[in-house]
C-alpha cells in the first residue's frame, strides 16, 4: 500500500473517532494518548484477519506478498542470504524486502505490522509473537593483519594501541566487550563510530582500529582474529528468529525451512 493511501486511511480513521491518533514531526512519526489506546485493539484485529486467511489455505494471496524480513546487519551479512537462496530453490515464486537495523529498531518494527520475521539478539516478551533460537555466534576481536598493536587476551586483555571500531554507539556486542573491560578494571579504548558492518570491516582491514564481531564476518575479510575466551560463556551470543504467532502460511514456511537450515548450527559453549 502506497504512503499516500496510508494517509488518507489515517486521516479518515482520525475523522470517525474524532481523536489525534498520530503526531508528525521532523524526526518521524508518533503515536498520541489516543493512538497508543487504540493500539491493542489495532493489533487484536490484526491477528483475527491473519486467523482469517489461515482459515482458507489453499488461497494464493499468501504467497504473492513479499516477505517482509527484518535482520541485524552482522546475520544478513553472513547468514541471510544463503537462507533467502535455499528457500527460493523450493519456492521460486517467493520474494522479499529486507530490513537491516538494531533489535531494539526490528522489534518495534515487529510489533508495529511492519514486519513479518526478524533476526534478533533477544527473544519476544508479547505474547503475540513466536520465538525461535536460530544460532549461536562466537564473538572475537577482529584486528589488522599488520600493526595489531599491544593485544594480548590471556587472562586479561593488557594494553590496547588502536580505538575500538563500532558499528553503533547502542551496539550490544560491543557493550559486552566493554562491560568486561569494566569489570575486570581494564582501561576501555577509544571508540570510532563505523555506521556500518562494511565500513567496520574496511576500518579494521586497513588498521584503523580493532572491533568486536561474530567469527562468521571473518570469512569476508583480510583481518587476524583474536579469540575473546576470558569473556567465558558471554563470547556466545543468540540469534532468534521472532514472526507472528498467527501469520500467513509463508511465514510459517520460511520459519520452517530457517529452522531446519540451523537444526546441527548449535556450538557447544
Amino acid at each position: 500500500m502506497v504512503q499516500t493511501n496510508v494517509s488518507a486511511r489515517m486521516q479518515k480513521l482520525e475523522a470517525e473517532l474524532h481523536q489525534r491518533l498520530l503526531t508528525r514531526t521532523s524526526r518521524g512519526i508518533y503515536l498520541t494518548a489516543a493512538g497508543e489506546r487504540l493500539l491493542p485493539t489495532a493489533r487484536r484485529l490484526g491477528s483475527l484477519l491473519a486467523e482469517l486467511r489461515q482459515s482458507f489455505p489453499d488461497s494464493s494471496s499468501d504467497r504473492a506478498l513479499p516477505l517482509r524480513i527484518g535482520s541485524l546487519e552482522a546475520f544478513g551479512a553472513t547468514h541471510l542470504a544463503m537462507l533467502i537462496a535455499s528457500y527460493q530453490k523450493v519456492h521460486p515464486e517467493a520474494e522479499f524486502t529486507i530490513n537491516l537495523g538494531s533489535s531494539r529498531l526490528l522489534m518495534r518494527m515487529l510489533q508495529e505490522n511492519e514486519l513479518d520475521l526478524a533476526f534478533l539478539s533477544y527473544p519476544a516478551t508479547a505474547e503475540s509473537l513466536q520465538t525461535e533460537l536460530i544460532i549461536k555466534e562466537e564473538l572475537v576481536l577482529f584486528g589488522p593483519e599488520k600493526g595489531l598493536g599491544k593485544v594480548r587476551l590471556n587472562d586479561s586483555v593488557t594494553s590496547c594501541d588502536l580505538p575500538l571500531i563500532v558499528q553503533r554507539q547502542d551496539c550490544s556486542y560491543t557493550e559486552r566487550f566493554l562491560s568486561y573491560l569494566e569489570a575486570s578494571n581494564l582501561p576501555k579504548p577509544r571508540t570510532i563510530e563505523a555506521g556500518s558492518i562494511e565500513a567496520l570491516l574496511g576500518l579494521v582491514e586497513q588498521g584503523v582500529g580493532i572491533a568486536v564481531a561474530p567469527r562468521t564476518l571473518a570469512n569476508r575479510s583480510r583481518v587476524t582474529i583474536i579469540p575473546l575466551t576470558p569473556l567465558r560463556g558471554r563470547r556466545w551470543v543468540n540469534v532468534y528468529l521472532l514472526s507472528n504467532r498467527v501469520g500467513c502460511n509463508a511465514v510459517q514456511d520460511f520459519v520452517g525451512h530457517c529452522r531446519e537450515r540451523f537444526r546441527q548450527a548449535q556450538p557447544a559453549t
